[in-house]
């Protein structure tokens, strides 16, 4: 029996995997969470720009165990993330993350 996730087990930068609609099945980084502890706000950096996150809920989404480090520490204190700082963050992911 799957648990009912909350916003709150996200970690800002980790790395998600749609389950539902009809990105299902893409990767992308949280870069996001709403205040009402229920959607997060993911980009990948090409077809969801960080500018333009995609709005889903934590329940259509699947963690994966990899944080980009890079990614958490600049989210964590609010500075500003590229979309080609996101797109190296994929193409720094260990092997077996996807």
């Amino acid at each position: 029996m799957e648990r009912d996730l909350a916003v709150d087990n996200f970690v800002l930068g980790q790395l998600v995997k749609s389950k539902t609609g009809r990105d299902k099945g893409a990767y992308y980084f949280v870069c996001g969470k709403s205040g009402d502890g229920a959607r997060l706000f993911l980009a990948d950096g090409r077809k969801r720009p960080i500018e333009k996150p995609k709005i889903k809920n934590c329940r259509h989404v699947q963690m994966v165990h990899y944080i980009a480090p890079l990614l958490k520490e600049k989210l964590e204190q609010q500075k500003t993330v590229t979309n080609e700082e996101i797109r190296f963050s994929f193409k720094e992911l260990p092997e077996n993350s996807r």
